[in-house]
């Protein structure tokens, strides 16, 4: 349905400044949009309020909420999205003085951390503006600038505050990450390069986020850089920092993206160019990865239980690829072959 692929578009577009929303296909064919709950008082309320109390208005928090309103209009404009009508009913501030515009608007911060938090959110937001739309190219000039490292940096500093301060933050990097690389090969092998990027998204989540909260976006920010692994050396570097190991309990994830994702993970991992050709021998990895439960969770979790086709593919394709040169196991063997006929 193509109304549905577009609700699904929407509901994993994310920007520091929109609130989220889930999208449900209903067994009668109709469709569940569940928006964020934005709780608090709408603009129109605050304003009157601020009339009635005899109270200045900071002019400076109006100047916040305009200039993060319209780095939302500019990300939704080079999305093609057009956003309605925008009015002080639609506009709501939270209990922490938060502005919620049509999503998530940050406020003049009154704490360092705050402050820290308010400065990586504008600049998140900035650079969602950049990549949206802009050209291979383009995307590929901005990584070369080094925004890799900045987005290192960002992620040490979310993972020290709490889940309210981190978890916005961890998504919007995810995001960026994502629209980086995306169709852009060389801007992967960047990452390589400055190889922390890969390592603290491996961190996020394998350590950080708890199963519940992995989302499609984490799971394939971290994955577009297996797809794009342009040597077996590249391969080695993830897996000797135990890239799968980390990302094998999202197989089980309740989100058919997610667990999607981790399975193509994995499995971009087994590949190899050149030495499984050359040397038909056990894979390289197959001891090390049936011990750490990698290869029971890709049946079992993957191609058993997997909650859609491709993800059931995936894993086939990937267990075929981990035992190219020994004999599959008997209970494994038939449900394999199946799957791949």
């Amino acid at each position: 349905m193509k109304i549905l692929a577009l609700f699904e578009l929407l509901e994993h577009l994310s920007f520091p400044f929109l609130s989220a929303m889930n999208i449900k296909s209903e067994i009668n064919n109709t469709i569940c949009v569940e928006y964020q709950n934005l709780l608090g008082n709408t603009a129109e309320q605050f304003i009157q309020k601020q009339i009635e109390q005899n109270k200045e208005i900071d002019e400076q928090k109006l100047l916040d909420y305009a200039s993060q309103g319209a780095l939302t209009l500019a990300f939704l404009h080079k999305h093609k999205i057009v956003h309605g009508q925008i009015s002080p009913q639609n506009l709501s501030i939270a209990e922490d003085g938060t502005l919620k515009f049509e999503r998530r608007i940050e406020t003049k911060c009154k704490s360092i951390i705050g402050l820290c938090r308010y400065i990586r959110k504008s600049y998140l937001a900035q650079l969602l503006v950049d990549i949206t739309g802009a050209s291979v190219q383009d995307r590929l000039a901005i990584v070369e600038r080094g925004e890799f490292i900045e987005l290192v940096n960002i992620l040490k500093w979310a993972h020290k505050q709490n889940k309210e301060l981190s978890r916005p933050i961890q998504l919007w990097v995810c995001e960026v990450v994502q629209d980086l690389i995306n169709e852009n090969k060389q801007a992967a092998i960047k990452g390589f390069e400055q190889f922390e990027i890969i390592q603290q998204l491996k961190e996020l989540l394998g350590s950080d986020l708890e199963l519940e909260e992995v989302k499609f976006v984490h799971a394939n920010a971290l994955k577009l850089f297996t797809t794009y692994a342009n040597s077996d050396k590249n391969k080695k570097l993830m897996h000797d920092i135990g890239l799968a190991q980390a990302v094998t309990q999202n197989i089980k994830s309740q989100c058919s993206g997610v667990s999607e994702k981790s399975v193509m993970t994995i499995t971009n991992q087994l590949i190899f160019q050149v030495d499984i050709y050359r040397n038909l021998g056990q894979h390289p990895y197959l001891e090390q990865f049936s011990k750490d439960g990698i290869i029971s969770a890709l049946f079992n979790d993957g191609l058993i239980n997997g909650k859609s086709e491709r993800t059931k593919v995936t894993s086939a394709y990937g267990l075929g690829w981990v035992y190219r040169a020994t004999p599959l196991p008997e209970e494994m063997k038939s449900v394999i072959i199946n799957q791949l006929k």
